[in-house]
């Protein structure tokens, strides 16, 4: 981490020696404001009424990094979901022909592939293919098909 994030992790880290995580000492201030006089008013809405009867300064009040970063961007522990897989992707079994047959026929080498893909897959959960959701943030579904079972074969010509 760079910028006002990573000095408030290396100074929690450096406060702490890394020796207990439950006892951080919270360094980030952000860059917001806090109201040091007056009591804001807000309307139905929740706009803010009365700016200018108050009175502003810097966010001097230290922060954990991790609480605040927990609630700014929205992930909470308690609604992640492990993504946790194993997939034998691919098998082939190739044969190369011997030279002695393609003797004569204009073709220097030749072999014949069977593929499977798709063979084997270990996750807890079953119904979700958790290949079709790396990268992405939310783990949303947008259309995807079933990952299915594939089987083919593949004939490859050197002339």
């Amino acid at each position: 981490m760079q910028g006002d994030y990573g000095a408030a992790r290396q100074a929690e880290f450096d406060a702490n020696q890394g020796n207990d995580p439950n006892k951080i000492t919270p360094t980030y201030t952000g860059k917001g404001a806090m109201i040091t006089s007056g009591t804001p008013t807000v309307d139905a809405s929740g706009k803010i009424t009365n700016m200018s009867e108050l009175t502003f300064a810097p966010n001097n009040v230290p922060y954990a990094l991790q609480d605040y970063i927990g609630r700014e961007v929205g992930f909470d522990e308690r609604v992640l979901i492990s993504k946790t897989f194993v997939k034998l992707r691919q098998v082939q079994l190739t044969y190369n022909l011997p030279a002695s047959f393609l003797r004569g026929k204009g073709i220097r080498q030749a072999s014949i592939s069977l593929v499977a893909r798709n063979l084997l897959y270990f996750s807890k959960r079953k119904d979700i293919d958790w290949d079709q959701y790396i990268g992405t943030s939310t783990s949303a579904q947008s259309l995807q098909s079933p990952t299915l079972r594939r089987f083919g074969f593949n004939i490859n010509l050197t002339f």
